[in-house]
C-alpha cells in the first residue's frame, strides 16, 4: 500500500493505492466483528482512493475484488411458496467465488456488476454498501439447467428446469447491515409462467414440425 497525507491542510486530503492478495478470509473472519458468520475463500483486491480524510463524503475511488475456493454466501432461495416449486438442493446453495468491479463516492462502495458463482446457480448484483456498514443490493440468480437435470431428485426436475428458462423474473433484495442483513425474495409470478409457457409451445411446436416435415 502507498499512502500520503498533506497535513497543512486541517481535512488532512490524502491518497492512496493499495493491493490485497490471496488474503485467508477464515482466518480474518475468526478475528473480526463478523466471527459468527460464515464466510471463507481467498481475497484479491486493487483499489485506490482520495479525498479529504475528515471529510468522507468527499472522498472518491474505486477498484476491482475477487474471490476464489471459498464459502462465500449459503442462502435459502426457496422462501416458502418456492419449496413446492424447486428442488431439495436449492435449500442451500452455496456460492464458491465472486468478483465485482466498485465505485467510492458519496459515502458509499456501490458496483454494478456483482457476480458470484454456485454449482446450482450463479448471481448477478449491483448495489451498495456505506462507510456506516448499511447494504443494498438487488441480486438476480441464473439457475443452471444442467445440473438440476443431474440431481437425484427427478420428481422436480420438470418445472424447476422451467424456471432455468425464466431468468430475470426473480430478484432477491439484501439490506439491513453487514452486521444484521435481511434477505426478501421478489418474484414475478405472470412474468414466470409467460415465460415458461413461450417455452413450452415452442418445444410442442418444434415436435409437430418434424412430424409433418
Amino acid at each position: 500500500m502507498s499512502l500520503s497525507f498533506n497535513f497543512r491542510d486541517n481535512d488532512l486530503p490524502f491518497k492512496m493505492a493499495a493491493k490485497l492478495q490471496n488474503i485467508n478470509l477464515e482466518l480474518f473472519r475468526k478475528n473480526s466483528p463478523w466471527k459468527k458468520q460464515e464466510f471463507s475463500g481467498l481475497l484479491t483486491a486493487l483499489w485506490d482512493a482520495s479525498g479529504p480524510w475528515r471529510k468522507p463524503g468527499q472522498i472518491k475511488g474505486g477498484g476491482t475484488l475477487s474471490v476464489s475456493q471459498g464459502v462465500i454466501w449459503k442462502f435459502n432461495l426457496l422462501q416458502g411458496i418456492w419449496r413446492t416449486l424447486l428442488i431439495p438442493e436449492f435449500e442451500d446453495i452455496v456460492f464458491t467465488s465472486a468478483t465485482a468491479d466498485f465505485e467510492i463516492k458519496d459515502k458509499r462502495i456501490r458496483t454494478q456488476n456483482l457476480f458470484m458463482t454456485g454449482k446450482m446457480a450463479d448471481l448477478n448484483g449491483q448495489g451498495w454498501v456505506d462507510f456506516d456498514k448499511n447494504i443494498r443490493l438487488t441480486i438476480s440468480p441464473k439457475f443452471k439447467e444442467t445440473e438440476i437435470l443431474r440431481s437425484k431428485t427427478y420428481l422436480k426436475k420438470g418445472p424447476s428446469s422451467l424456471l432455468s428458462q425464466a431468468d430475470g423474473y426473480l430478484t432477491i433484495k439484501v439490506s439491513g447491515t453487514l452486521d444484521s442483513p435481511s434477505y426478501e425474495v421478489v418474484t414475478m409470478p405472470s412474468r414466470i409462467i409467460e415465460k415458461t409457457t413461450d417455452f413450452l409451445f415452442e418445444g410442442v411446436k418444434g415436435i409437430f414440425d418434424e412430424i409433418f416435415k
